[in-house]
């Protein structure tokens, strides 16, 4: 009888899994994944050349991953089993404690070379670009500093010799925010415990050493009045494990003691847009109350502000929610993201003229890009 169940088990299995994958390559492919926030892998077209490299085989595993039919249900039903067997990794997700996921980079998937041609990239656009007062800011993985919140089993890449590189390249233009964050890690949430992002107490510490590091005057913690706009916030990490016993974030966003004037700078479709966009609290993407998600460029006035200064940044996403503060002190900001800006750095130097430069990633989304190279030309 037992023999027997267990045959019926792996041919159910088996089963399963043919089906699934006969569907992947008969079905119309999903373009995008709401929950998880991104653009999912399509079927790759088969060549010789990206067979033999081992391209095709990777590519093929990531879209069949990806397509796979009721994906979310399966993944959710592999959580909870997982967790129940006491196991605290899923696919790319570690299952931290106190309810914090956290993005499972190891040492294997940290893109060194490319690291340091972005550093390189980053240099040399400092050096070409005829502002004299630039900082460099690569903020810590959560998994760096909740290090103490990981399965006691799991590695995750050594940020270290990163840091002490850039350093060595930068001196005083690099802002090392790390001393900060471990200082205030046990008395302040810094990350969501449910997204990759950092929470308005790490938006706080990043624009404090920014301004310390630029000399200028920084508004003190309790001289910035917070108001919370959501209290269900599910993040990326969390859309990858669907953990049914998730806890929310909540968000909260700096209210701003001027108005400011918000607007998307690419030419061929300049407009107004808020500084906080409060419809994206009812999407799933709750951390796109941020200026309502990545603009290629967008520019931030503070017309009562007039000796502020003008601010570039070359950013990530992680600075959508520093910006509000910025903005507190700065006349004008313009924020550059590389992943869609198309435009030649050198006629945004010449068109906005910034005073300040601040190039501003999290560490491990710095390494992998290879859109930083469009700071070299």
């Amino acid at each position: 009888m037992k023999k027997a169940f267990y045959v019926l088990y792996v041919t159910i299995l088996i089963a399963l899994f043919a089906g699934g994958g006969l569907f992947v390559l008969l079905k119309t492919p999903d373009e995008y994944s709401r929950n998880e926030n991104r653009y999912l892998e399509k079927l790759p077209s088969l060549s010789w050349d990206a067979y033999k490299k081992g391209d095709f085989q990777n590519q093929m595993e990531k879209a069949v991953t990806d397509q796979f039919p009721m994906r979310d249900v399966f993944t959710g039903l592999s959580t909870a089993y997982r967790k129940y067997a006491l196991l605290h990794d899923v696919g790319d997700v570690f299952l931290g404690k106190d309810n914090y996921y956290f993005d499972k980079k190891l040492e294997k998937d940290f893109p060194a070379k490319q690291y340091n041609k972005n550093l390189a990239f980053v240099q040399r656009f400092f050096d070409t670009s005829g502002v004299a007062d630039h900082k460099i800011m690569l903020i810590p993985s959560p998994a760096t500093v909740l290090g103490d919140k990981l399965p006691s089993y799991a590695k995750i890449y050594d940020e270290t010799p990163y840091v002490s590189t850039a350093k060595s390249m930068f001196m005083n233009d690099f802002i090392d925010v790390r001393g900060d964050f471990y200082k205030e890690k046990d008395n302040k949430q810094l990350y969501f415990r449910t997204d990759h992002h950092w929470t308005h107490e790490g938006a706080y510490l990043g624009y404090k050493a920014f301004m310390e590091a630029m000399g200028r005057d920084t508004r003190g913690r309790d001289d910035i009045s917070y108001k919370e706009v959501s209290n269900e916030f599910y993040g990326t990490m969390y859309s990858r494990a669907l953990d049914t016993g998730a806890v929310p974030d909540s968000i909260s966003i700096p209210e701003m003691p001027y108005e400011v004037k918000v607007q998307s700078c690419l030419p061929s479709a300049e407009k107004d847009i808020a500084l906080y966009a409060m419809e994206k609290l009812n999407e799933k993407d709750q951390y796109a109350v941020y200026l309502g998600g990545n603009d290629p460029c967008v520019t931030i006035d503070n017309y009562l502000t007039s000796n502020g200064g003008t601010l570039m940044i070359i950013k990530d996403s992680f600075a959508n929610s520093l910006v509000p503060l910025l903005a507190m002190d700065y006349s004008k900001i313009v924020m550059i993201d590389l992943r869609y800006e198309t435009r030649p750095m050198r006629m945004l130097l010449d068109t906005y003229r910034p005073d300040n430069l601040l190039v501003l990633y999290e560490m491990s989304n710095f390494a992998s890009s290879t859109e930083v190279a469009k700071l070299g030309v």
